[in-house]
């Protein structure tokens, strides 16, 4: 906790946690996050901007709306993003048909 007895020395240096944030982050959007397994897709709609899915998740998961996310069936992997994710449903928008 600061004070005024406290020394420049004794405070973190802050470039060393932005270092190893951008380098986090940077892993986390060449090599992408956790993977989750996800069940009973179902085509839910479809429109210009995409197409919208809602699956059953394998564990109980909070991932904020808006995240970008890849979805892999086999050899296919399809970009994406969570529109919302709430308990163990969740649904997404593909953003990226694949072939």
């Amino acid at each position: 906790m600061y004070n005024s007895n406290t020394k420049a020395s004794d405070m973190p240096n802050i470039d060393k946690y932005k270092k190893a944030l951008l380098a986090e982050m940077y892993y986390l959007k060449e090599q992408g996050g956790r993977k989750y397994r996800v069940t009973n897709g179902n085509l839910m709609s479809q429109n210009s901007s995409g197409y919208y899915y809602a699956f059953d998740l394998e564990t109980e998961l909070h991932i904020a709306d808006d995240t970008p996310m890849s979805l892999q069936v086999g050899e296919v992997k399809v970009a994406g993003i969570v529109q919302f994710c709430e308990d163990v449903s969740g649904k997404l928008n593909s953003i990226e048909t694949g072939n």
